[in-house]
């Protein structure tokens, strides 16, 4: 069954903006995660005031008990807005659940008692799995059905802080579709892909599950700071914005392009597992708001990936999360 995202209010035709906030101080919960961190640097970019907030302290990190309203609101209680990059991909209910889903419901109720702009990251996963033959964008009120523990547990998380846009809360939901980074997680298929390609000598195949397989892919930082800059928007938008670039990809026109960039020929053999289908986003709603194009074709998601091209044949790719050479 697939289950409805209430509907955005906001800088749209459908509703009203908010009256205008200055934000000067940012703080990033999960600002230690992957994304978190790209997060971070974009705020310093801009040169807010930052609280970096985590489960753990650390150097310059505040710690806060997800688990504790009064913990929560200490560690974020000089923050004009809060973005919630905290997220569990891992196959432990209980963490999926008070991470994906009991935290930014807490974070969206805090935002109405403590007066503070939120920012959740949510996740393309919540679409649930491709439309078979279907080639069309997926847009924020199309229904969602997901069927993995992360996707519906995220998408629990993206309705729970919409619900909160009827009580007044100033909060928005960022739904991220596929990223491309160096250093990237052990679940990204990309971080297999660039393993293969760069083992690959003067003749060589790549093995994918199936290249034909079509994701929505953006730079991390291109994405970071697109859910910076909604977060810090004059106007206000409550409801739920995808971040993402609207262009197709294949898995095997990646591998390509990472073959080309490190100058080796290279084959594509296809595993023949379950087809993945198109899953594409359309960012109508998100550049309705924010000038932020994103122009990464698939040459530059590969110079994101790999780093600089090198013209010798026995190249190898820079050791990576999760390899364990």
């Amino acid at each position: 069954m697939s289950a409805a995202v209430p509907p955005a209010v906001g800088a749209t035709k459908t509703g009203s903006a908010s009256p205008a906030m200055h934000i000067a101080h940012v703080a990033v919960v999960g600002g230690r995660g992957w994304l978190g961190r790209a997060i971070v640097q974009a705020v310093r970019w801009r040169g807010l005031a930052l609280t970096v907030v985590s489960r753990r302290p650390g150097p310059g990190v505040v710690a806060m008990d997800p688990d504790d309203s009064k913990s929560m609101a200490r560690a974020l209680a000089r923050a004009d807005l809060v973005i919630n990059s905290a997220g569990y991909r891992g196959a432990d209910a209980r963490l999926a659940v008070t991470t994906n889903f009991r935290l930014p419901e807490d974070l969206a109720r805090l935002a109405i008692t403590e007066r503070w702009r939120l920012v959740h990251v949510g996740s393309a996963a919540e679409y649930g799995r491709a439309t078979p033959g279907s080639t069309a964008r997926l847009g924020e009120d199309d229904p969602c059905a997901p069927s993995t523990l992360y996707g519906m547990t995220k998408l629990a998380g993206t309705q729970a802080v919409l619900r909160r846009c009827e009580d007044g809360a100033d909060v928005l939901v960022a739904r991220v579709f596929n990223l491309a980074a160096a250093q990237l997680p052990a679940d990204n298929p990309l971080l297999d892909f660039a393993k293969q390609v760069g083992r690959l000598g003067s003749d060589g195949e790549v093995a994918i599950g199936d290249p034909t397989t079509v994701r929505d892919f953006s730079r991390r930082s291109w994405a970071a700071a697109a859910i910076v800059a909604l977060g810090v928007m004059p106007e206000r938008f409550t409801g739920l914005v995808n971040v993402c670039s609207g262009r197709p990809t294949s898995f095997g026109d990646l591998v390509v392009a990472m073959a080309h960039h490190l100058g080796v020929p290279v084959s594509v053999r296809d595993l023949g597992w379950p087809r993945g289908g198109h899953i594409v986003g359309d960012p109508s709603r998100f550049h309705s708001l924010i000038d932020l194009p994103a122009l990464d074709e698939a040459d530059d998601l590969v110079r994101s990936i790999l780093g600089p091209a090198s013209p010798q044949w026995d190249c190898k790719v820079p050791v990576l999360a999760g390899d364990t050479r």
